[in-house]
């Protein structure tokens, strides 16, 4: 329930009732040890990443994502894929292939509880280099 309400408040651009939603679910499925519903929480926040135009960040993120789903063999519905493949391929025609790598490629070397500090802004990552962002406001499909 806390991660529909993220995920609606997302899809209104509201990212501070976004961030507080998520951050409940987050909380409470890493308590639980539900890790497929971690996997959405980070994937929302990387959503909120992109749409905050912290493009490092939310590639990442969508990096840790999808290590986790291969990890914990968390398939991701086709009703979801066509959303989540619009947001990864809108940040990546912002940046370049090389930055999109590096990024991605640095969320995927993330274990499970350094994905949930690292999208709880509780632990850093070393930035991969700053990216070139090409100068477009990113949507959130």
């Amino acid at each position: 329930m806390l991660y529909n309400l993220g995920d609606v408040a997302l899809s209104q651009r509201h990212t501070p009732k976004a961030k507080k939603y998520l951050t409940a679910s987050l909380r409470l499925r890493q308590e639980l040890g539900h890790h497929w519903d971690v996997v959405w929480c980070v994937e929302g926040f990387a959503a909120i990443a992109a749409l905050e135009a912290t493009l490092e960040r939310a590639i990442q993120l969508w990096g840790a994502a999808a290590k986790l789903r291969e990890n914990f063999a968390i398939p991701l519905p086709l009703l979801d894929r066509m959303r989540y493949d619009q947001r990864i391929a809108n940040a990546r025609n912002h940046v370049s292939e090389l930055r999109f790598q590096a990024a991605w490629e640095a969320g995927q070397t993330l274990t499970l509880s350094q994905t949930i500090a690292y999208t709880l802004d509780e632990q850093k990552l070393k930035p991969s280099s700053e990216l070139a962002l090409v100068h477009h406001s990113y949507v959130v499909p």
